[in-house]
């Protein structure tokens, strides 16, 4: 099984180098590390370029595209059997992918999430989340629209899945916030996907300044509004 590793970035120049790098150090090898840049205006093309030279496909939107987008570009040059997301602010673990085998091996049909470790601007770790268990569908299920509702999500898209997953659900590409929840919520209510939780943490989730999240917190609700409705469009009924 060939597991790809894909990262979207965007003035990511002070992060993206440790991201490339836990994905180097991986106890099982990937089968190929995908950055692609979002028209970054900052110094992040020079530092991923600096990687290329082992091994790291590069590649560049011509201008801002959106994570969405970029996500999807992302999907397009996989030429794995699995890509898992990082995020370019984020650390792998070394037995990430690894398990994601493991697991991808067993769930061949599934999207993986797993719990992850809190670490801070300088990398140092500060907390611990564990994604809640659900004993049925529906649980996850309604689980999922309660979080939406309060602007929140309790996997992270730090995923993985089959490609053809990837492709069979693609990203919003207008999108340029929100568009995980998008997708969590396309997959689950829409296409009826399932996901599978993996209860132990495989990378660790970087608190820091210049987070998108923070950047656009007060755009955060009226996107959702916006996602509830076209989601509530896509069922012929208000659910979310």
């Amino acid at each position: 099984m060939r597991v790809s590793i894909g990262i979207p970035c965007y003035n990511a120049e002070r992060y993206v180098a440790r991201a490339i790098e836990s994905c180097l150090e991986q106890s099982v090898k990937p089968f190929e590390i995908i950055v692609c840049d979002d028209g970054s205006s900052d110094k992040t093309e020079w530092v991923v370029s600096g990687y290329v030279p082992f091994g790291v496909v590069m590649a560049k939107n011509g201008e801002n595209r959106g994570i969405g987008y970029t996500r999807n570009r992302i999907i397009s040059l996989c030429r794995g059997d699995v890509l898992l997301f990082l995020s370019a602010d984020d650390v792998l673990l070394p037995h990430a992918v690894e398990t994601v085998m493991s697991y991808a091996e067993r769930y061949p049909d599934s999207f993986l999430y797993s719990d992850y470790y809190i670490i801070n601007e300088e990398g140092k770790r500060i907390g611990e989340y564990r994604a809640p268990e659900f004993g049925t569908r529906e649980e996850f299920v309604k689980a999922c629209i309660n979080s939406a509702r309060q602007d929140r999500m309790f996997v992270a898209y730090n995923m993985a899945a089959p490609i053809d997953l990837w492709r069979k659900i693609p990203f919003w590409e207008d999108k340029k916030i929100g568009e995980d929840l998008a997708h969590l919520l396309e997959s689950v209510l829409v296409r009826d996907a399932r996901f599978v939780h993996i209860p132990f943490p495989l990378f660790c989730y970087r608190i820091h300044s210049d987070m998108q999240t923070n950047i656009h917190r007060n755009r955060i609700h009226e996107n959702n509004l916006d996602t509830f409705s076209r989601i509530n469009r896509m069922l012929g009924a208000e659910v979310v």
